[in-house]
């Protein structure tokens, strides 16, 4: 084969035709195909669990990647409230790190500078979700969370921050 032949040539076959700027759209595409499938048949996007004297929450699966953000530990002492929701309503202010697609999923860090809001949202659409309220300190006001049975995990928190 003629070197000539070899430097136009494309690594993959199949987007010969295809142009290298029309790639970055039909990517775009498929990432939230992708997204909304797991949020369709995915389980919870969270796991909350209490490990010595600290709540852990901590982001699973491809979720991880979406919020770009990594296990949370909380110590009790400054968890204020436990509740869950029915409806999780809409984070606050603008999204400063994951991502936010309404109807789909909000994944990631939410904050209104103005009002001293920052919470950390792990949600898929229109599911019941724990909601913990935090001290000042913890970096975050709130964290709300979809987790897989939050009325249980809600009635455990509150009975551990009741002894603790």
């Amino acid at each position: 084969m003629p070197l000539g032949a070899l430097v136009g040539a494309r690594p993959f076959p199949l987007l010969a035709g295809v142009p290298l700027v029309g790639l970055s759209p039909l990517l775009v595409v498929v990432l939230v195909v992708l997204l909304a499938v797991a949020a369709r048949t995915g389980g919870a996007p969270a796991l909350v669990a209490v490990e010595g004297d600290a709540l852990r929450i901590r982001p699973r699966g491809a979720v991880r990647v979406w919020a770009f953000a990594g296990p949370l530990d909380v110590p009790l002492r400054q968890v204020l409230a436990v509740a869950w929701s029915a409806q999780p309503g809409l984070p606050p202010g603008v999204r400063t790190h994951g991502t936010a697609l309404p109807g789909v999923c909000f994944l990631g860090t939410f904050a209104d500078r103005s009002r001293g809001i920052r919470e950390r949202w792990l949600t898929f659409a229109n599911r019941p979700v724990l909601v913990l309220e935090l001290a000042a300190g913890t970096g975050f006001t709130r964290v709300v969370a979809q987790v897989a049975d939050p009325q249980a995990t809600c009635d455990q928190l509150q009975a551990v921050l009741a002894r603790a």
